[in-house]
């Protein structure tokens, strides 16, 4: 998976394990993203702006360091819509990434489409050279029901990239 700029619309080859070099699958990832205002809080609940935060991982412009980093980013992209950056950082032996790619994007769409995002805390962290777990509670409420949760999640270094593996519910 290589970083790239998915803020605006490329007609170069598409190099993810997603795209399989189709260059107008990069069209498709920007559509259903939420606006972005300037000098908005990152969803990631950091506390910093989003310019400052996420932005450069949803972007492409660099790769999450951490495990911690990329669990925030990936929080923040379900926040925004940002379907494409959940699937690009999912491990390709996640059960998810093995079903039909556009089902998939549709359905993180639908999730965030219909989740208020509330907050975000970490609990706890282990890492080891190439496996981590971070375990985090999360706000959140579809309607007027709460469905918060707590969760461990694996992360795993994939051709140099942590990625998210799996995860179990506490």
């Amino acid at each position: 998976m290589q970083a790239r700029n998915l803020g605006e619309i490329k007609t170069e080859s598409c190099h993810c394990p997603l795209c399989h070099g189709i260059s107008v699958v990069l069209i498709h990832c920007l559509g259903d993203q939420r606006e972005v205002k300037p000098k908005m809080p990152c969803p990631c609940r950091s506390g910093k702006e989003y310019e400052e935060c996420c932005k450069a991982y949803h972007t492409g412009l660099i790769s999450p360091p951490s495990p911690i980093l990329l669990m925030r980013s990936r929080y923040s992209a379900y926040a925004l819509g940002l379907a494409t950056y959940i699937m690009e950082t999912t491990h390709p032996q996640h059960p998810e990434a093995q079903k039909n790619h556009w089902q998939w994007r549709e359905e993180i769409l639908a999730f965030s489409r219909g989740t208020e995002f509330l907050d975000l805390d970490v609990l706890s962290s282990e890492e080891s050279d190439d496996t981590a777990f971070v375990t985090f509670s999360v706000s959140l409420k579809q309607g007027n029901k709460e469905v918060s949760f707590t969760e461990k999640s694996r992360f795993e270094i994939s051709e140099g990239l942590w990625l998210y593996k799996d995860a179990e519910f506490l």
